[in-house]
């Protein structure tokens, strides 16, 4: 440096005006370039004639040929515009504006031709400048509003267009707005759809609130839900209807045939007698090898009525002991009972009625034939008469009927549902 600053002054002023027209020179360049691009821009639109002749086609295949023969492309969304429409057009040598105003003339379609850009909508256009000096640079930054992390994937798209991105891994994105008042829908799997009119904003940040009532994405499990993507174990549903689809004595009973893996069996032939309900197989020589019921959150509650039931499921394998312990070793059947919902009072009455019979019956002797049977061996017996088919005075048809009666409601601030069951079998003995 100290070499350099030996020289004279009038050097160093050389090389500096040297640099400053050079620099000069440049922007001018630079300058005259946008200038030409922006005029070769807006002359091609403008000068561009095209040349049609096609009849029974739809307006799709208009805009492809148009397309195919030209630098023009279009922007529409086919739910708002019809598309599908047959339609005949022949132009020899007509600008691009002349063709889309006979294409669409009397259709309610409006267009606006931005440099090569062609955007078709049914709304009003006029907010749109030719020149494209309404159109705004929007960037915005997308995070949850429970957990403040970036949402990564969300969907960014102006509301009638096919215009929009995607949030990228820091939940950021940005897209050009066409128009003011343009609405933004902002939406992802898992949140609230959110919706943004756009008012020239250069940046914007949107909290997501989580969707709790995305039922079919989660899992109602124990002290909390789970994705059914993360869920590992093996988990058995029965809906309300194949519940009540035949009578039974109990909710439990109404397992029988619905759920794979359950084994459920009768521990005697008494009417409405109890049942075991083995899950995971025999795990006990002398203690229960019962499951776990837990009914509307609450472990060991006594079982609904199966009228009552909304929905029954079973955790069938051992994940269950990480939710409720030692207690859930055997398997683990959750169940919901129906509540009231806010509205008009609602009564319902269900009743069954059914009889059971023997399956087989066996073809006994009667006195005369036991008689013959038995006089080789015992030669003085003699018949007193009697002739009872003994199957007749123990058996008989056996009757099961149910009824339940039930009233939900709710108000604004409470929901209620009162049910009465009566449940009526008399056994075949």
């Amino acid at each position: 440096m100290k070499k350099y600053c030996t020289y004279s002054g009038g050097y160093f002023k050389k090389i500096y005006s040297w640099k400053i027209l050079k620099l000069m020179r440049n922007t001018l360049l630079i300058l005259f370039i946008g200038v030409f691009q922006a005029n070769a821009s807006d002359s091609y639109s403008q000068n561009t004639k095209l040349t049609l002749n096609m009849e029974n086609v739809t307006i799709a295949q208009v805009l492809e040929e148009i397309e195919s023969n030209s630098e023009f492309f279009f922007l529409y969304n086919a739910k708002l515009v019809d598309v599908k429409r047959e339609v005949a057009i022949s132009v020899k040598g007509e600008r691009i504006s002349d063709i889309l105003a006979s294409l669409f003339s009397g259709t309610g379609v409006n267009y606006v031709v931005y440099d090569r850009k062609i955007i078709l909508s049914p709304g009003d256009l006029s907010g749109l400048s030719a020149a494209g000096t309404q159109q705004q640079k929007l960037t915005g930054f997308i995070t949850d509003a429970t957990t403040g992390e970036a949402v990564i994937g969300a969907n960014v798209i102006i509301e009638g267009t096919t215009l929009g991105v995607v949030t990228d891994l820091d939940g950021k994105f940005s897209l050009d707005i066409p128009r003011p008042n343009s609405v933004l829908v902002i939406s992802c799997l898992g949140y609230n759809t959110e919706r943004i009119v756009f008012k020239g904003q250069t940046s914007i940040a949107v909290n997501m609130s989580p969707d709790i009532k995305s039922l079919e994405e989660v899992v109602v499990i124990g002290y909390g839900s789970v994705k059914k993507s993360d869920l590992t174990g093996s988990v058995s549903t029965v809906k309300a209807d194949q519940i009540t689809s035949f009578p039974v004595s109990g909710a439990v009973q109404a397992l029988q045939g619905r759920a794979a893996g359950v084994q459920i069996s009768a521990n005697n032939g008494d009417p409405g007698g109890s049942v075991t309900v083995k899950i995971r197989g025999g795990t006990s020589i002398n203690a229960s090898s019962n499951p776990l019921y837990v009914v509307d959150g609450f472990p060991g509650a006594f079982l609904p009525q199966p009228e009552d039931i909304e929905t029954l499921e079973i955790l069938k394998d051992a994940s269950a002991t990480a939710i409720y312990g030692s207690r859930g070793a055997n398997g683990v059947v959750m169940i919901t009972t129906k509540k009231g919902k806010k509205g008009k009072v609602s009564i319902e009455y269900n009743t069954t009625y059914s009889q059971q019979k023997e399956t087989n019956r066996i073809d006994l002797l009667n006195a005369e034939e036991f008689l013959d049977l038995t006089m080789p061996y015992y030669p003085n017996y003699v018949s007193e008469g009697q002739n009872t088919d003994w199957q007749d005075v123990v058996l008989q048809k056996g009757t099961v009927q149910t009824h339940q009666l039930a009233v939900s409601g709710g108000a604004e601030n409470v929901n209620y549902y009162v049910s009465g069951n009566f449940f009526d079998q008399k056994g075949l003995i």
